[in-house]
């Protein structure tokens, strides 16, 4: 263990916080022996990248583990491309609509 933990620390790596559950695994046996058991490990440049990472514990209906979710902020590339589908052609709605968004925009021609 101390060879893992020594791995841990030259990698400046640390552990995800757990949410919503303080554990990941129990026997429960009258006097229940808990544990978390699952950890994530991430880099400062994991942090960085993305910064809302938390570990989230899911329900466990069946099984005497926990699942967990690492969750974690989406990076914005910007908006979002426009993308154009042919089924809409086909759409009985699609031509009149067009024409009628068209006819609504104003050209300004000359314009200094």
């Amino acid at each position: 263990m101390n060879k893992f933990n020594e791995w841990v620390s030259d990698f400046s790596l640390f552990d995800v916080p757990l949410q919503q559950t303080t554990f990941t695994c129990t026997n429960f046996r009258q006097n229940a022996s808990c544990s978390r058991i699952d950890h994530f490990l991430i880099s400062q440049q994991w942090l960085d990248l993305l910064p809302a990472s938390l570990l989230r514990g899911l329900p466990r209906p069946i099984s005497d583990h926990c699942p967990v979710l690492l969750e974690t902020d989406k990076p914005k590339d910007g908006p979002t491309p426009f993308r154009f589908e042919n089924m809409w052609m086909r759409h009985k709605l699609f031509k009149p609509s067009v024409k009628s968004w068209w006819g609504k925009i104003l050209f300004l021609k000359n314009r200094v």
